[in-house]
């Protein structure tokens, strides 16, 4: 049963992300590699802000099928308990609609 919630769940988050990338088209910087990537996107992040550039790029470092999309839609997770991730399911089409998205996306890819 978890298994069959878990891929609802990543085929959810996956096509609202879709819908909310080709709305909004912001620009998206990819971060990858062994080390520090979560230290690199922050900076990037910060490097972006201080030139006066609207960056975001989530809270946490969520680079999996299911993190990513948490982490383009800022939303928190709810990692193994079934009640928490009632708040993010039910948040993520408002994302659709959002009037102040990033404009640039920095992420991390594990």
């Amino acid at each position: 049963m978890k298994l069959i919630l878990k891929t609802i769940l990543k085929y959810y988050l996956k096509y609202i992300v879709k819908l909310v990338l080709l709305i909004h088209r912001p620009i998206v910087i990819a971060v990858a590699g062994s080390t520090n990537k979560t230290f690199m996107r922050e900076e990037i992040i910060r490097a972006l802000k201080e030139q006066g550039i609207e960056a975001g790029g989530g809270g946490k470092s969520f680079n999996t099928e299911i993190g990513l999309p948490l982490a383009i839609l800022n939303l928190p997770s709810g990692y193994n308990s079934y009640k928490d991730w009632l708040p993010a399911v039910l948040k993520a089409p408002f994302y659709i609609f959002k009037l102040k998205f990033p404009k640039v996306l920095v992420l991390e890819f594990g």
